[in-house]
């Protein structure tokens, strides 16, 4: 029957999630940007309920200035604090897909890209040309790399079920000393997961994600365990800073690959048959383009 259609594809996405009842909520890390008089027509697609219908989703917001008011969420460890307390708040009643962006996203043409996405659709970053390799040796955290490197082992202990002391030494095998914690990734945190990818972890691993990544003023409690890091700076207990935006900010960045689509640590370079598994061709702003990912641009070392 669907093939008879003969409908645009991106109208057959549409037709798919609403005649089969899916549901599909858009997530964004809001902090001061709806008050920002420069950025407001930046963010209007969050209240404006059209774009809404015509896209097909609804909106889970959550605000970041007052503790007494509803779905407020410590601004500690960037916009993954928004995307973990969703989670934990909604891991029984999760959607059939949620969407975590930006106030301001990080992709092209949004939010079209958002009627690209098949209803079976698991997990994928909304801009897969961004690719990039990184280490907890990078120049930038130089200062740091101590705090940087523990935070990353924290929070992948976690992910992989592995934070009893008993299990160091394994966990010393997946993620040796003996180098800087290398990953490979698309950048800037702008991505959707299924129901399913969701459930692949327990809820105490996400609550275990959202309490250290933003309950706690930094990642690590104590001092770093120095006979595990590559990083040999001795600079004592990570101390607060900037939000956590170097150390729990900047691991949930580069281990969103690990900790939402369950990839290894070098996630393999996006193919045009992997982003198309996820997303429509010939539909405006999807990824699974050809000329989209035929080039990946150089990303900014900052």
């Amino acid at each position: 029957v669907i093939k008879q259609l003969k409908l645009p594809l991106f109208l057959l996405s549409l037709w798919s999630w609403t005649i089969l009842g899916l549901t599909k909520v858009v997530v964004p890390a809001i902090y001061n940007e709806t008050r920002e008089l420069n950025r407001k027509e930046y963010v209007s697609w969050i209240k404006d309920k059209i774009i809404h219908q015509k896209y097909n989703f609804t909106i889970s917001q959550y605000q970041r200035f007052n503790p007494r008011k509803v779905n407020y969420v410590n601004n500690q460890g960037n916009e993954a604090g928004v995307y973990l307390r969703y989670i934990v708040d909604h891991y029984d009643n999760f959607p059939d897909l949620a969407v975590f962006v930006h106030a301001v996203p990080h992709t092209e043409k949004w939010p079209a890209v958002l009627n690209c996405i098949r209803p079976n659709a698991t997990f994928s970053f909304l801009n897969p040309k961004f690719y990039l390799k990184r280490d907890t040796h990078y120049e930038g955290w130089w200062d740091i790399e101590t705090w940087v490197e523990q935070c990353y082992r924290d929070v992948l202990r976690v992910v992989w079920n592995m934070t009893d002391a008993s299990q160091s030494e394994s966990f010393l095998k997946m993620v040796p000393k003996s180098r800087p914690v290398s990953v490979s990734v698309t950048c800037c945190q702008n991505f959707f997961l299924s129901r399913d990818a969701v459930r692949q972890r327990p809820l105490s691993v996400w609550k275990s994600l959202y309490e250290i990544i933003t309950l706690q003023d930094v990642c690590h409690k104590g001092q770093p365990d120095y006979s595990q890091l590559f990083a040999s700076k001795h600079i004592g207990p990570e101390q607060p800073m900037e939000n956590g935006r170097h150390t729990q900010g900047n691991a949930m960045e580069h281990l969103a690959h690990v900790v939402y689509g369950h990839y290894p640590l070098e996630m393999p370079k996006p193919t045009l048959q992997s982003v198309c598994d996820q997303f429509y061709p010939d539909c405006e702003g999807s990824p699974c383009n050809p000329d989209e990912l035929k080039s990946f641009p150089l990303l900014p070392k900052s």
